[in-house]
């Protein structure tokens, strides 16, 4: 679900995209209800002081990183995190309160979430770096949206007359200011084996739509 969201409307790309192939897009509301995995709602007041704690917990990990000097350059945000978050006093957890309990549990949510707009394991974040991009030059503002009936319209749009070659693995790109060479393996059955063969594809400039996560 959440990589159908089209975030910051106002200039996010794919929005615009959406928008100069006419499709309709509703603006996402972020007045929803939470529920657990068992289907039971989640009290408003006890995910805002989650939030609260997690954006706390969030800040003093970078502060951390930050007043390190060199040394917070290899700090891991998830490490950091986990060490801070421990010696919080956790009284009443041990005492069994449910509350408590829950409140872990949105925690973990939130970290989540955090992956999952980062495409990186939390242990692999920076604690220095990961929020480089949220600063008002690079963010992406306005109200986050969803295309009516799929975002794989726009893939549907974008390749029309355009020829799209499968059972191609890209293996290997090399650019230099002369140009871009792309190497592909070409898989084909013959009878009761594979056969591969390698081609290549000559171009000015290749557009890498590979997910940073999975480019590193």
């Amino acid at each position: 679900m959440g990589g159908s969201v089209l975030y910051g409307g106002h200039s996010s790309p794919l929005a615009t995209l959406a928008n100069q192939l006419n499709m309709e897009r509703y603006v996402m509301t972020s007045d929803l209800d939470l529920y657990d995995p068992q289907g039971d709602k989640i009290d408003d007041n006890l995910d805002g002081e989650a939030f609260k704690l997690f954006t706390l917990m969030d800040k003093k990990t970078q502060e951390m990183a930050h007043n390190m000097g060199e040394l917070g350059e290899a700090l891991s945000f998830g490490k950091t995190f986990n060490r801070l978050w421990n010696i919080l006093p956790r009284a009443d957890q041990l005492l069994g309160n449910p509350e408590k309990s829950r409140q872990d549990e949105l925690i973990h949510w939130h970290i989540a979430h955090m992956e999952f707009s980062h495409a990186q394991d939390f242990n692999e974040l920076s604690a220095k770096h990961c929020e480089q991009d949220t600063n008002e030059k690079m963010y992406l503002v306005g109200e986050h949206t969803l295309v009516r009936g799929g975002n794989s319209q726009l893939v549907e749009k974008l390749k029309e007359d355009i020829p799209v070659l499968y059972n191609h693995k890209v293996v290997r790109v090399e650019y230099t200011d002369r140009g871009v060479t792309v190497f592909a393996e070409k898989r084909t059955a013959d009878k009761s084996k594979s056969v591969v063969t390698m081609r290549t594809f000559k171009a000015q400039a290749c557009v890498v739509t590979v997910p940073i996560g999975v480019l590193k």
